[in-house]
This record gives structure tokens, C-alpha cells and sequence, in this order.
């Protein structure tokens, strides 16, 4: 990253397009981007890697802040392609697990060849060293774990960054092939989505953006893998229409909503992520999309409460309990609505309508109202798609 950082000009625009761990390196790029007067890592972010021993990330971070606060850079867009933002469990301490599940089978495969002896050997001796930053630092910044993922994380930062960041995303589906195989072992290594070297929850998260500064794109086609991202239709298009896009308004396919803030990796459903459309452009008419009965995902303000299924079995229904008057709907589930308000947006402006359906439907009767008075601001004419009980 130092050497990158002392190649650009002064005053350099960017448009940064990046594929799983680089992209960790266009977010600590972002940070450092002129526009919305970023200034790299802060004293908490430090402090917190110096308790941790980094000398080495402490030293690379006094180099970018001696180059790139000289040169006021100024990264315009990002496109992130299957990034390792919150850290992959393939780089945990159950990669052991899953090697040697994979080597096995290759070993069969070849007939335990001496060449696949010596590499399996190697691959061994990689993997006993993946959790020292001194022997393997690029596998060991990619632990869940690391100090590293967690500044570069951190929830609360001085400022955010205000440059739109877009999302392109995979789960890979079980076919009848050696792929299926593979997105087999992927979901008993992970138990989560995704695309058999990522969590796709951790392809939400990194260096915190802007509200209203992300969109998401996620691939669930049968082909969906780490390795096809730059071959499959899907993702080229997104791809493409991401880098056109002037920052303004949803890109067609993507989906907007705010960074999960870590909790995803622990969230059953949240490999399709939320979804939050909000904009009334005053030149269609607006549909209301609003979820059925247990389909709002929602939060303390702080962390999802539901849909998480792992808080859940122990003991997590609790914090649903009436008597907690803080809880917030957030969002309805892009896997489930995801293609519906795409298809809908190229005649309505959609706007999402998650609701507490914990309480009774005069509660959310009244706070659509107020949603359809603000709508009625800009537009007179409104529709809403209805999903199970919410009709």
C-alpha cells in the first residue's frame, strides 16, 4: 500500500475497482481521500493497534500519512468486489479443518502423487504459521480476529467516508458437479453464505461510509464463486453500470442500506442483506413495498436483534420483549424483495416500508400514514405491494 500510495500524483481522482483482499486496501485508501476531509486512521484506531503490538501496521500507517496528506488524493468511487471486509473464516483458526478436508479429497483424486505430497506439506507449513503477522501478514489481516480488521472496522469513527462505495457480492449454490462439492464443504466449513473463500456477510462491512454512500449487489446465480466474479454476466453488468454511475440514485440491480456494523457475520439471513429503498423522485408514482409478517429486520439502534438466529438459541427473544420501547425496524430482507422492487422501479419509485410486528397493526397503520404524507409532498400517486398478514 506505501508503494502504491507513493506513485499517485498530487490531486489524483480515483475510481478504484478491487477483487477480494484488495479490497481492505481501497478501503485504507478511502480513508484518505480528501473529499469529506478523511484523515487516515485516528488516535483511537492507533492506540488501539499499538495495545495489540502492531508495529508494523503503526509504522505502514506514519508512511501513508506522511504521502497521501501531501498529495490530497481524492477516490470518487469504489467498486468492491468479494471483499474480505470484516475478515474470512478461511483464514480462522478452522482453515486447518477445511484443508485438510479439500487435500484429502485431492489426494484420492491423484493417487497421493509425490508432488501432491510435497504441496500438501507446504500447504501445512502455511497453515501452521497463518496466525503470526510476522510470518504470513497478508493470511493473518484477514482473520475475523485480527487487530488489523477491527480498526480498519471500528463503528464509531471521527469522520466517514463520503465517496460512494459499491458492493458486488456471491453465494454459491450446490449443483451436481466438483463446484457442488466444493459449495458443500464451503457451507459446512462457513454455516453461512458464501462464495467459497468469503463470508458474504463480511462483504458488507469495512471502513465505514455515509448513510445513504452504499449499494449492494448480490449474485446467487449457480455459477457464483470467488473465482467468477470478472466471468459471469451478472457481475460484469453490475460491474460495469457501478462505474457509470454518477453517485446519484440507485444502480439497477444494486440495493441500498447501511453497513452491518459486524453483527452479520453471526446472522443467519444475513447473507442477503437489507433492504432499504427510501428515495421519492416526484416523477413516478411510489409503490409501497411492505413485508409480511416477521419480515422486517430489527435493532436496537446498535445491533440486529432479528433476524439473529444464533442470539436466538440462547436466549436472545428476550430483547424482543414489549418492554424494550427502543426497538427499531430497520429494513425488510433483499433476498426475499430484492427482485420485486427492481422490477417495480423501472415504472414506481420504491420505497421500502419495514414496521415492528411485534405490535398490533394500528401501530404500523399510523407510522405508514406519516410515510404517505411525506410521499404525498413530492407525488399524488401511490400503490403498495402487500406480502401475507400485512394486507
Amino acid at each position: 500500500m506505501v508503494d502504491l500510495a507513493g506513485q499517485l500524483p498530487e490531486h489524483a481522482e480515483l475510481h478504484v475497482v478491487t477483487h477480494s483482499r484488495g479490497g481492505l486496501l481501497g478501503d485504507i485508501l478511502a480513508r484518505y481521500s480528501a473529499e469529506g476531509g478523511r484523515k487516515g486512521f485516528h488516535t483511537l484506531e492507533k492506540n488501539y493497534l499499538g495495545k495489540h503490538d502492531r508495529t508494523s501496521d503503526l509504522a505502514a500507517i506514519a508512511s501513508l500519512d506522511d504521502i497521501l496528506r501531501k498529495r490530497h488524493i481524492r477516490v470518487s468511487k469504489t467498486v468492491r468486489v468479494a471483499c474480505p471486509a470484516s475478515g474470512t473464516l478461511l483464514a480462522s483458526k478452522r482453515l486447518d479443518h477445511y484443508c485438510n478436508v479439500v487435500m484429502n479429497l485431492l489426494g484420492m483424486a491423484t493417487g497421493f502423487h509425490p508432488a501432491f505430497q510435497a504441496f500438501k506439506a507446504l500447504l501445512g507449513a502455511l497453515v501452521a504459521a497463518k496466525g503470526d503477522p510476522q510470518a504470513l501478514p497478508g493470511l493473518e489481516a484477514q482473520q475475523p480476529a485480527s487487530p488489523f480488521i477491527r480498526a480498519l472496522n471500528n463503528p464509531w469513527p471521527e469522520t466517514l467516508i463520503d465517496s460512494p462505495l459499491y458492493v458486488v457480492s456471491g453465494i454459491s449454490r450446490v449443483s451436481v458437479s466438483w463446484r457442488g462439492l466444493a459449495a458443500i464443504l464451503g457451507k459446512l466449513y462457513f454455516r453461512s453464505g458464501n462464495d467459497l473463500v468469503v463470508d458474504t456477510a463480511s462483504m458488507y462491512n469495512g471502513a465505514r461510509r455515509a448513510a445513504h454512500r452504499v449499494q449492494y449487489f448480490l449474485d446467487q446465480s449457480g455459477t457464483a464463486s470467488h473465482f467468477n466474479y470478472f466471468a459471469n454476466n451478472s457481475t460484469t453488468s453490475a460491474l460495469l453500470l457501478a462505474l457509470q454511475s454518477d453517485g446519484e440514485g440507485t444502480v439497477a440491480g444494486f440495493s441500498t442500506g447501511a453497513q452491518m456494523a459486524g453483527d452479520a457475520l453471526r446472522t443467519g439471513v444475513a447473507a442477503g442483506g437489507k433492504l432499504i429503498r427510501d428515495k421519492v423522485s416526484g416523477s413516478k408514482p411510489v409503490a409501497f413495498l411492505i413485508p409480511g409478517l416477521l419480515g422486517s429486520w430489527l435493532s436496537d439502534g446498535q445491533r440486529t436483534l432479528w433476524p439473529d438466529y444464533q442470539s436466538l438459541l440462547q436466549g436472545g427473544l428476550t430483547q424482543l420483549s414489549m418492554e424494550h420501547t427502543h426497538i427499531l425496524a430497520e429494513a425488510i430482507p433483499a433476498s426475499a424483495y430484492t427482485e420485486l422492487a427492481d422490477a417495480l422501479s423501472a415504472s414506481h419509485d420504491v420505497i421500502t416500508f419495514p414496521y415492528d410486528w411485534r405490535h398490533s397493526p394500528w401501530h404500523p397503520a399510523r407510522c405508514w400514514r406519516k410515510e404517505l404524507r411525506r410521499c404525498c409532498n413530492k407525488v399524488c400517486r401511490c400503490r403498495s405491494w402487500r406480502m401475507e398478514p400485512a394486507g
